[in-house]
C-alpha cells in the first residue's frame, strides 16, 4: 500500500516513523487476507516415519543405523512443511494449497508399505563331525543373524535386497580355529553352495551361484580348517513374515 493512500492527517502523525509504520499496516493485511493455513496429520503404520519422511525429501535410508543420504528428487511438494514425530508414528503436512496437502498424503500413503523380508533356507554339513543341519530364518531387509552348532562351528547370514529384485548374501564360518566370509549377489529362491576343503590345512573355499561368481579376492579364509564343510543357501524375497 502506497503512502499515498493514507489519509493526510495519518500520514502526518506518522512522521519521522513513517516506512516502519506503513510496514507494518502492509503486514497486517497480508495477515488478514492470506489463505488460511492447513494443517493434515498422516499416520503411518508400517515403517518408521522418517523413513517415509526421507523418501518424500529425495534421500534414501541405508546402514545399520538407517541415516538418511541424498537419493533422488523431492516428492514432497515445494509448497508444503513437514513436521515428523517418529515416537507416534505420524507425519504432519502444513501449507496453504489444498492439492498441494492432498499430493503429500497420497505419496505419503503409497511409500508406507510393510517392508519386505528375506527367508534364508540353510544346510551346513561337516562329514568328520558326521553332522548336518537344516534351518529356516525369516528376517527383515539389511538385517543378520547367527546359527551355532554343537561341533563348534557358528554361521553368520545378513541379507539385503537390490533394485533389481537380486539378494546379496553374506555369510560368515567361524570355527574352532579359523574364519572364512564371502559375499555375493543371487536370485530369490535360488540355491548357492560353499565349500571349504580343510583337509588337514589353510584350506581353499568355493562358491556356486546361479549368477555370476564372486572373484577369488572375495572369498576370504583366516586361520584353519581342518575339516571339509559344505553350507547350502536359499535365500528368498517375501513380501510379509511367515
Amino acid at each position: 500500500m502506497p503512502a499515498s493512500c493514507i489519509p493526510l492527517g495519518v500520514r502526518e502523525t506518522i512522521g519521522a516513523n513513517g516506512d516502519y509504520i506503513v510496514s507494518m499496516i502492509l503486514c497486517a493485511f497480508a495477515f488478514l487476507f492470506a489463505p488460511p493455513l492447513i494443517k493434515v496429520e498422516v499416520p503411518v503404520d508400517h515403517v518408521r516415519a522418517s523413513k517415509v519422511a526421507a523418501a518424500l525429501n529425495g534421500q534414501i535410508w541405508v546402514g545399520a543405523h538407517q541415516e538418511p543420504r541424498k537419493g533422488g528428487a523431492p516428492l514432497l511438494p515445494s509448497g508444503i512443511r513437514m513436521l515428523v514425530n517418529d515416537a507416534r508414528g505420524v507425519l504432519t503436512f502444513l501449507g496453504t494449497d489444498e492439492d498441494d496437502i492432498d499430493q503429500a498424503t497420497r505419496t505419503a500413503e503409497l511409500l508406507d508399505v510393510e517392508p519386505k523380508h528375506v527367508r534364508v533356507q540353510v544346510g551346513l554339513e561337516s562329514k568328520v563331525d558326521r553332522y548336518k543341519t537344516d534351518s529356516t530364518i525369516e528376517s527383515l531387509n539389511n538385517e543378520g543373524w547367527s546359527l551355532s552348532t554343537e561341533v563348534g562351528l557358528t554361521l553368520q547370514i545378513a541379507s539385503r535386497i537390490n533394485e533389481d529384485g537380486t539378494i546379496m548374501v553374506y555369510v560368515k564360518i567361524v570355527g574352532p580355529t579359523g574364519t572364512a566370509s564371502c559375499g555375493w549377489r543371487e536370485k530369490s529362491g535360488e540355491v548357492a553352495t560353499l565349500t571349504i576343503d580343510g583337509l588337514g590345512g589353510i584350506g581353499s573355499m568355493r562358491l556356486a551361484t546361479s549368477l555370476a561368481n564372486p572373484p577369488p579376492s572375495e572369498l576370504k579364509i583366516q586361520g584353519r580348517f581342518e575339516d571339509p564343510i559344505t553350507v547350502i543357501i536359499r535365500p528368498k524375497i517375501v513380501e510379509k513374515p511367515a
